[in-house]
């Protein structure tokens, strides 16, 4: 509910002053703090299979990475599964 508030404010506030740059910052930080809650409310259970899961898909590619890019990329790839679980879409204008 809280994001759901916040994002009614942010509208708000782009009909009142149009600020691209602004909105694009604030979703940001609003991605990320979904982003932080989907990660607690999945149980630890599931959120280990999404984990094996994605290391599964990445194993043909892990030998050819760098530790921080393999670490990056499925940190990403996880972020994206819990979305996709959740149905939370990505909030930026790039994905709109």
């Amino acid at each position: 509910m809280r994001a759901v508030d916040i994002l009614k404010e942010l509208e708000k506030d782009y009909i009142v002053e149009p600020n691209s740059q602004k909105l694009e910052i604030s979703l940001t930080g609003l991605e990320g703090m979904l982003s932080d809650s989907i990660k607690t409310a999945i149980p630890a259970e599931q959120l280990s299979t999404f984990e094996t899961e994605i290391k599964r898909k990445l194993k043909p590619y892990r030998s050819h990475m760098e530790k921080e890019v393999y670490n990056q990329t499925f940190h990403n790839l996880l972020l994206k599964r819990l979305r996709e679980h959740f149905g939370v879409p990505r909030l930026s204008l790039f994905y709109l």
